[in-house]
């Protein structure tokens, strides 16, 4: 009797210890800005991960459990990325999505880097971001690579020969994409025919526009975010330049600024990670469920919140691969990624953490954000 109730008892502990490990939740961290410059782009970053985290919950989370999305306010600067990665690892995060900026995800990457817990940074292009580390991955591609790929349009579709470039200096990220694509347009026979800086706070850009007026570049390049973009094309519609605007994917948020979504008229072409009308099945799919869940398609998902949906796929599907949530395996089970069947398109991950994937090339025209075409890696050519 004794040695029956002994055995029933323990078949209950380890029972209750069983269950007691399976409601353990998966602690996954996410840092974008909730203030500052960067918050209103990046809103729409922290709607579109609730919702893959959730999603996952409702397929029946990762190895029987449930996954806990810790949010983390970076404050748009690097001091408060710093601050939001240093704090998810005290929290115990055994991994980080995010940032947007490439500047916060340099910062970010040195914590995260030394505490070992691997980081998935979102659209944070700058080439330097994942040279923190082997724990340092990303979703989105390469400024090399979109340099590369506007400045071979701007030469072989607009037929462009001449160039104005505007770039902010305040950024990691702006002078990156400034220099990929000089060197590929020079390459190619084109001509820069005028530089100019600004600082992140700057909102009068008319100098460099008049001056730009008179030398009539056939394109000018402006590799900034969508604030400073907006105010730029602004501006040069108001002093009536005719000039075709070519950008980056720094350009994606335009329409969240409502001067620019009412009243801009004009035309540009810049790069970016997903169009709605890309021929990827996977974005398909996920609009058909998106738009049955919340009836809306048009405000949260935008590239950069597709690549930041991307990066909390690659995260779980490393976990399941992994069959573990320790950061260890995490990481070594993202390194490992091969043809990832994201909605923004297929990842394969190099040595150095970042992503062989497709561009995409959309014309603004006025405020609507139009499909041209994708542009695949081998497509680019070589720097």
């Amino acid at each position: 009797m004794i040695r029956a109730l002994l055995i029933l008892t323990m078949a209950l502990l380890l029972a209750h210890s069983g269950t007691a490990f399976c409601a353990e939740p998966i602690l996954l961290g996410a840092v974008f800005a909730k203030t500052g410059l960067a918050a209103k782009a990046n809103i729409h970053n922290y709607r579109m991960v609730r919702y893959a985290v959730n999603e996952i919950n409702e397929r029946g989370g990762l190895l029987g459990r449930n996954v806990v999305l810790l949010e983390y306010d970076n404050a748009s600067s690097s001091l408060g990325s710093s601050a939001a990665a240093a704090q998810a690892v005290a929290d115990g995060v055994c991994c980080v999505v995010g940032p947007f900026w490439s500047a916060h995800a340099q910062a970010m990457g040195k914590v995260l880097q030394r505490a070992r817990v691997p980081m998935i940074a979102a659209a944070s292009t700058a080439d330097a971001v994942t040279e923190a580390g082997d724990y340092i991955f990303r979703a989105g591609y390469v400024d090399s690579f979109q340099g590369r790929v506007i400045a071979a349009f701007a030469l072989e579709d607009l037929k462009a020969r001449s160039v104005s470039v505007l770039t902010n200096i305040s950024t990691t990220y702006s002078p990156g994409l400034a220099a990929a694509f000089i060197k590929r347009f020079e390459s190619g026979g084109g001509h820069v025919v005028q530089r100019g800086e600004y600082l992140l706070d700057t909102t009068d850009f008319s100098g460099f526009l008049l001056s730009m007026r008179e030398l009539r570049p056939d394109i000018a390049f402006l590799p900034g975010y969508s604030r400073d973009t907006a105010l730029i094309l602004m501006q040069a519609q108001n002093l009536g330049l005719d000039t075709v605007f070519v950008g980056g994917d720094g350009w994606s948020s335009l329409n969240d600024y409502p001067v620019f979504k009412a009243g801009f008229k004009g035309r540009g072409y810049f790069v970016s990670h997903w169009h709605r009308d890309s021929p990827v099945p996977e974005s398909h799919a996920f609009l058909a469920r998106y738009a049955a869940k919340s009836g809306d398609t048009e405000g949260d998902a935008t590239p950069a919140s597709m690549v930041s949906y991307d990066a909390v796929g690659l995260f779980a599907d490393a976990v399941r691969r992994a069959n573990s949530c320790e950061p260890s395996a995490i990481r070594d089970a993202l390194a490992a990624t091969r043809d990832y069947p994201g909605v923004t398109g297929r990842i394969t991950f190099d040595d150095k953490g970042n992503p062989s994937k497709q561009a995409v090339i959309i014309r603004q025209n006025g405020n609507r954000p139009e499909f041209v075409r994708i542009v695949q890696p081998y497509e680019a050519g070589t720097e």
